[in-house]
C-alpha cells in the first residue's frame, strides 16, 4: 500500500461516514465498508487499508463518540458500526416539592428553539399517513428523471445536493461537508462539519421497474 499521512486517512474515514449518516443511525454500516469506500475514495487496490484495521477501528469509534459522547473500542472486522448513542437521562431523585420564592409572573416560560421550518406554499405537515399516502406516488425510475439538485447557502457557504438513491433503498438528496463559518458578531470563525439528509418519506417502495422493461424488450 503506497504510504499515506494518518491525518488524510482519517479525513476520508470522516468523510465516508458522514456520506454514509443514514446507514450509520440505522445499524447497516460494518468496518469492512468503510474500508472499501475509502480505497475507492483515495484510489488505492481493494484490500490496501486492511492493515489498517486497527487504526481505522479507532477513528470510527472516535467519530461515533465525538457524535454521542460515548464510544468503545470494538475490533471485529465485518461488525455493525454502532451508531451514535443517545445520551442516557439520569434518574432523578424524589424529593419533596418546594414552593417557589419568587413572585407570579404572567409570561409564559420561553422554550429553546433547535430548529424553525417554515413549509412551502402555506402546507401544515400531516401528523401521521405520510408514508402510506406516497409509497405509490411514482416509481423509482421517474424520480431519476425528474429530480434536480438544490443549494443552500449556510454563512455564505453554498452547499449543492443532488437527487440519489441511498443503500437503505430511500430516495432523495444528501450534502455535506467542511464549511468556514463566524461564531455569532465576535472576530471568531471556525470549520464546522455540515451534513444533510433530504429523505423522501416512503420512497423505499418506489420500484425501478427494470425487471418489466426487460420482459417487454423479450
Amino acid at each position: 500500500m503506497s504510504d499515506i499521512k494518518e491525518k488524510d486517512l482519517t479525513a476520508a474515514i470522516n468523510n465516508v461516514l458522514n456520506r454514509r449518516m443514514e446507514d450509520l443511525e440505522q445499524g447497516n454500516l460494518t468496518k469492512k465498508d468503510v474500508r472499501r469506500e475509502v480505497e475507492v475514495d483515495l484510489g488505492l487496490p481493494k484490500k490496501s487499508l486492511d492493515e489498517k484495521k486497527k487504526f481505522i477501528g479507532r477513528c470510527i469509534n472516535d467519530f461515533i463518540a465525538s457524535h454521542s459522547g460515548d464510544g468503545e473500542e470494538e475490533e471485529e472486522e465485518d461488525e455493525i458500526v454502532q451508531p451514535p448513542k443517545k445520551k442516557r437521562k439520569t434518574e432523578k431523585k424524589k424529593t419533596k416539592k418546594v414552593k417557589r420564592e419568587d413572585p407570579p409572573s404572567d409570561e409564559p416560560e420561553k422554550k429553546v428553539v433547535k430548529c424553525r421550518i417554515t413549509i412551502a406554499e402555506g402546507k401544515e405537515a400531516p401528523k401521521k399517513g405520510i408514508k402510506d399516502a406516497q409509497r405509490n406516488l411514482m416509481t423509482g425510475r421517474e424520480f431519476e428523471d425528474a429530480a434536480t439538485p438544490y443549494k443552500i447557502s449556510v454563512f455564505g457557504n453554498e452547499c449543492e445536493s443532488f437527487p440519489r438513491t441511498f443503500s437503505s433503498g430511500n430516495r432523495g438528496w444528501w450534502g455535506g461537508g467542511k464549511i468556514w463559518v463566524p461564531v455569532g458578531k465576535s472576530k471568531h470563525k471556525v470549520w464546522a462539519q455540515l451534513g444533510i439528509n433530504l429523505t423522501i418519506i416512503g420512497s423505499k417502495e418506489w420500484e425501478l421497474e427494470d425487471e418489466d422493461d426487460e420482459e417487454e424488450e423479450e
